[in-house]
């Protein structure tokens, strides 16, 4: 075995300077303030960068490694925050020409007029969301990133937040920096067997190797701290020997500093090279990251890390060490400990677990989950970024969790296939009035079951009332397989159904979603299945992205409808904000009812969507002889359904199958008998809608309270 030795960090150059400023067209306000309307960005970098990609790397030749290229694109919103004394205000700027170009233009809905001295400060993306710079700043994490392929940079652009420093007028240049740092790591497999990657860990360390929340990661901008940062890898195909991987984070790294890096593999194999900081590693300081920073680690040697192996003979501890406490928690560092909890759970109400190392569940362990509906896990578990894996197990890691449970920082590698319970996920089944946050799934979710309603969801099965699913990310399979179930079936990538108020946030899905066989109700979405809100408080959908391709469910019979969409399968009193689908969502042979589309299968009552963009092709189904409805942003939306504002779709629209007079087809909704869409959406000149013998829906005008799309 190979012995890890202390490896030099070496900063590299960067291959550009990445400036900005502004220039405002004023208009006098009632009260007499000059409010801005539009403002214009300029960012200066060299060579070419393909329209649509916000960061890449490209080759410098002042340095062998790689340099950092910044161009704005289609579609990019920055947040513009006005400070008062102690009160804000923000606008959100949409770029409205010059995606790809030295210059772009932004607008916007301007200021309220208000008295007093006002400084101002901007953010990109504006999606991250909040009302004050603080927030905005807690908002951009850096949790979730996966690597789409070997070498590959286009995970970077989510994550390359950047900010100017307070302002105190308008008319003065607006100089952006970058937030982050870009980590390139080059790495030779172990041992040079060419294998694929799962996941691979940036962690600070104590000297003994142990994971440390004090050494200088930060989760988001400056505001959590955190133990390890993980990069996922999604569509690597083929195994290698060596490739590069990219990585941002924010980071106030000290001088002599131990951290490790954590490579995962496909197989659950982890290994472990240990490293020390050479240098103090800081993030920017506001003025001074104009072109970004990288560094280049080259990575050869690992030692492999001995995993703790649940079986199903390990016997559970006696008691776990620490007090429960937040400041104190329950530490779970061997498989034994693990056992304890899932034998302990009615003990766990308000109590603190903290895991500190990877665990394997073996195959034959006869899993038991963590909770289930007798006594229900009511504690905060955090996975402190560690892994718990498994080859095969056929229940969730925690099976029911609420009062105010929470979940975090936990990764699970596992194929797990369902036969009993009636709601499955990733990382917990059943979830009500629980925090999930930091949550990775990779792995075959299958569900087996045949009776009763099932939820299945790459993170949760079923959300219930008060819960929150924040910066959590999926990848692999998610198969419905032909359940012939007697009840509905809810499939999501995050989460199959919500039912009462539910909020989903930053949220990734990278699994490939196959719907299910049902002779009742079937429901798929990228992200999420089904959302049921019996009361009128809004769920909320917000800043979430489907990359995985979501095929639709089918049925034998005619009188049933599957609902398929990219982000939701079908929905009610929910609020959709910031969402983007880019995987293909594909019909396939049904006899019943079908309704597809690119953001949503079927947009029920009190669903609205705002800045939702399609760019992935949709492909209906139609039989010929039962409703067919596919759309790029919405299949069918209902009478009593919201508005669809500031929407944008980018995919070529079709239908396979047999056309026929109940076949409908269209850039935005397929069917709708009275959906309020306005006038600023728009659909790429470049796509192809198929034709239908149909009536388009008419556009409204667009409101003053929203920037139209240009």
């Amino acid at each position: 075995m190979k012995k890890s030795h202390t490896l030099v960090f070496g900063a590299l150059l960067t291959a550009g300077i990445y400036s900005c400023s502004t220039e405002e067209h004023l208009r006098p306000s009632t009260g007499g303030q000059t409010i801005a309307s539009t403002l214009t960005i300029t960012a200066s970098r060299p060579g070419n960068v393909v329209p649509g990609t916000k960061t890449s790397l490209t080759p410098n030749s002042n340095n062998p490694q790689k340099g950092l290229s910044v161009n704005w694109a289609k579609n990019d919103l920055i947040k513009l925050v006005r400070t008062i004394g102690n009160q804000h205000s923000t606008t959100d700027l949409m770029l409205i020409g010059g995606a790809g170009q030295k210059n772009a233009t932004f607008n916007g809905q301007a200021f309220a007029a208000m008295e007093g001295t006002a400084t101002y400060q901007a953010f990109y993306p504006a999606t991250k969301g909040g009302e004050t710079p603080e927030a905005w700043k807690n908002n951009a994490t850096y949790d979730g990133q996966v690597q789409r392929g070997y070498n590959d940079t286009r995970h970077l652009s989510d994550y390359d937040y950047l900010q100017t420093s307070p302002m105190e007028t308008l008319s003065e240049d607006f100089p952006f920096y970058h937030t982050g740092i870009i980590f390139c790591f080059d790495l030779s497999m172990p041992e040079g067997t060419p294998t694929v990657p799962y996941s691979l860990t940036l962690a600070t360390t104590d000297a003994q190797g142990a994971f440390v929340s004090n050494g200088g990661l930060f989760r988001d901008n400056f505001s959590t701290p955190t133990s390890a940062i993980t990069l996922g890898f999604a569509e690597c195909g083929d195994a290698v020997t060596q490739f590069q991987a990219y990585m941002t984070l924010a980071c106030d790294i000290k001088q002599e500093q131990p951290l490790a890096l954590i490579l995962t593999l496909e197989d659950g194999s982890r290994y472990r090279h240990k490293l020390k900081a050479k240098e103090d590693i800081l993030s920017p300081v506001p003025g001074e990251n104009t072109a970004g920073i990288s560094y280049y680690i080259p990575v050869s040697t690992w030692e492999k890390v001995k995993a703790e192996i649940y079986t199903k003979t390990t016997s559970p501890a006696t008691s776990l060490q620490g007090n429960g406490t937040q400041e104190s928690p329950y530490l779970i560092s061997t498989a034994k400990e693990l056992r304890y909890l899932v034998g302990n759970v009615s003990k766990s109400s308000g109590k603190y677990y903290r895991l500190t190392t990877d665990i394997t569940i073996a195959e034959n362990a006869e899993w038991k989950s963590i909770g289930s509906s007798e006594y229900k896990f009511t504690g905060h578990f955090d996975g402190n970024g560690h892994t718990i894996q498994s080859n095969l197990i056929k229940n969730s890691i925690f099976n029911y969790t609420e009062k105010n449970a929470s979940i975090r920082n936990l990764t699970v590698v596992a194929n797990i296939t369902n036969e009993t319970e009636k709601h499955i996920g990733g990382i917990v089944g059943y979830a009500n009035n629980t925090l999930i946050v930091n949550c990775h799934y990779k792995g075959i979710l299958t569900n087996n079951k045949t009776t009763e309603n099932i939820s299945i969801g790459g993170i949760a099965g079923q959300v219930n009332s008060g819960c929150t699913i924040l910066n959590c990310t999926t990848i692999g399979e998610i198969k419905g397989e032909n359940t012939d179930t007697k009840g509905n079936i809810h499939i999501g990538g995050i989460a199959g159904m919500i039912m009462s108020p539910g909020e989903i946030k930053n949220c990734h899905n990278y699994s490939t979603i196959q719907g299910s066989y049902s002779t009742t109700l079937s429901q798929t979405g990228g992200i999420i299945g089904c959302i049921y809100s019996a009361n009128s408080s809004l769920s909320s959908i917000i800043g979430c992205t489907n990359y995985g391709n979501i095929y639709n469910g089918s049925t034998v019979l005619s009188h049933i409808t599957t609902h398929t969409g990219g982000i939701a399968g079908n929905t009610i009193n929910t609020s959709f904000i910031d969402v983007r689908n880019s995987g293909e969502v594909i019909g396939v042979e049904t006899k019943g009812r079908n309704n597809i589309g690119g953001i949503i299968g079927s947009q029920g009552k009190a669903t609205s969507l705002f800045r939702a963009i399609n760019s992935g092709n949709i492909t209906g189904y139609s039989n010929g002889k039962t409703d067919s409805r596919t759309g790029s942003l919405v299949g069918y939306a209902a009478e009593n359904s919201g508005s669809i504002h500031q929407c944008y779709n980018e995919g070529n629209v079709c239908i396979t199958g047999t056309i026929g007079k109940l076949t409908y087809i269209s850039a935005y909704i397929g069917f709708g008998t009275a959906p309020l869409i306005y006038d600023c959406c728009r659909s790429s000149s470049e796509v192809s809608i198929q034709e239908c013998d149909h009536t388009s829906i008419p556009l409204q005008k667009c409101t003053e309270k929203h920037t139209p799309l240009q």
